[in-house]
């Protein structure tokens, strides 16, 4: 398992490299912890964090539990081993942006966490991120949000919606479909776990959220045109703080699931 030493603008992570994480491309290390680190621009990456998830399925009559939430303090174990100057949420930041006094203090604790220092919080729209600008305005939250977000040879989108103009030449970075593998020992026993999936030109996040089922990758269609048109041929899964990474039939590819044909709690789907 290659781990890289050091990062762009002199930059070091010290003699002893982060246990769980791997160099997969020039400036683009995958860390088990499900986040992507852009060394070049400082960025990390993360998807479907799914925040207020269960006030807002309380708020539809599910009378789920409401634990402590531990997104943030995940996501600050990471910025201690990154150097970070911007954090990019890869989409459906919220489950639903409603406007409920409790998700406003959830986001406002979460935004403020992240952006002290003056660290940069950039949120990608996703499906369930529709009214969440207006929220941002009322709540004057620290994030920016916006449809889509690039740096140098690297373009980042939810990927519920169809590519429109990415950069030349860009690897996108997509999530929306919480990405898994099924494992297992070959007679009894089987896990399944979060992964991220590779190609040469995409790279698809697994899902920060604990929340999320996953969609088990070669067993369900994907649900959104962006990872339905993008051809992997590597996974890398999370096993535990390590990751193990596994070949793909060259390449791989599978075919987007018709709106009204997917099928909600079949193995190997996420409604995402």
């Amino acid at each position: 398992m290659e781990i890289p030493p050091s990062f762009a603008g002199g930059k070091s992570l010290g003699p002893t490299p982060p246990t769980g994480s791997l160099t997969v491309a020039p400036g683009l290390v995958l860390d088990a912890r499900r986040a992507a680190w852009f060394s070049e621009a400082g960025v990390l990456a993360i998807a479907d964090t799914h925040l207020g998830y269960a006030w807002a399925e309380r708020r539809r009559g599910q009378l789920l539990p409401v634990p402590a939430d531990d997104t943030a303090a995940r996501l600050e174990q990471l910025l201690q081993t990154y150097p970070t100057q911007t954090v990019v949420m890869v989409g459906d930041c919220v489950h639903q942006a409603a406007a409920m006094p409790v998700l406003a203090t959830v986001l406002r604790e979460f935004c403020h966490r992240i952006t002290v220092g003056g660290r940069r919080l950039v949120g990608v729209l996703g499906n369930h991120d529709r009214e969440l600008p207006a929220r941002v305005r009322d709540w004057s939250l620290p994030m920016e949000v916006v449809p889509a977000f690039s740096i140098p040879g690297f373009h980042f989108v939810h990927g519920d919606q169809p590519l429109l103009r990415p950069p030349a030449g860009a690897r996108i970075v997509s999530g929306h479909e919480h990405p898994s593998l099924s494992l297992g020992d070959g007679v009894a026993t089987r896990a399944k776990v979060p992964a991220f999936l590779l190609g040469d030109r995409s790279l698809l996040l697994p899902a920060f959220s604990l929340w999320a089922a996953g969609t088990v990758a070669g067993t369900a269609t994907f649900l959104g045109p962006v990872a339905s048109a993008g051809q992997y041929t590597r996974a890398i899964a999370c096993l535990g703080p390590r990751l193990l990474s596994l070949p793909f039939p060259s390449p791989w590819r599978v075919t987007r699931v018709r709106p009204g044909h997917e099928k909600p709690g079949a193995e190997g789907t996420d409604p995402g």
